[in-house]
C-alpha cells in the first residue's frame, strides 16, 4: 500500500510559507478548523481543493499526496 503524506506535507508547506491555518483557510475558502482537520488527517479536502493547494504551493498534486516533501532532498523549487 502506498503511504500518504498529505497531512504532513500540508503542515510543512503552510509553515514554510509562514502562513497560519486561518491564512490557508482563506486560500481554500474554508475555516481554520477545516485546515486543522486536514493537517491532523481527520478530514480530507475535495479534489479541487487539493489541486488548488498544489497550484498555490507550486508542487505536483501527486507529490503533495504521495511524496515526503519535508525531506531535505525534495526539490521545492520545481
Amino acid at each position: 500500500m502506498t503511504k500518504v503524506y498529505f497531512a504532513d506535507n500540508l503542515v510543512y508547506l503552510r509553515k514554510a510559507h509562514k502562513m497560519t491555518q486561518a491564512d490557508l483557510g482563506k486560500v481554500l475558502g474554508k475555516s481554520h478548523n477545516a485546515v486543522w482537520k486536514y493537517e491532523q488527517g481527520l478530514a480530507e479536502p475535495r479534489l479541487y481543493e487539493i489541486a488548488l493547494l498544489a497550484e498555490y504551493f507550486n508542487v505536483p498534486v501527486a507529490d503533495l499526496i504521495y511524496e515526503d516533501i519535508t525531506h531535505p532532498d525534495y526539490p521545492l523549487s520545481r
